[in-house]
């Protein structure tokens, strides 16, 4: 397997490994920052940003109730 740039490597065993779980999760709240610090986003809306990325990992892809 090939090392991601910057990153170790990580064995990643199947679907939902967990390890590939926290990377998209990191990825994402690294997306966050990064919106928030070019000024794409407005700052005051950071708090609003993660925790709809956490709950939408907490709850799953699935539908909306």
């Amino acid at each position: 397997m090939a090392a991601i740039p910057g990153c170790a490597a990580v064995v990643m065993t199947g679907e939902g490994a967990p390890e590939r779980i926290g990377i998209v999760l990191f990825a994402t709240l690294q997306g966050i920052a990064s919106i928030i610090n070019g000024n794409i986003v407005r700052p005051e809306l950071l708090d609003g940003l993660v925790e709809t990325a956490v709950e939408q990992f907490l709850r799953g892809a699935g539908p909306l109730p």
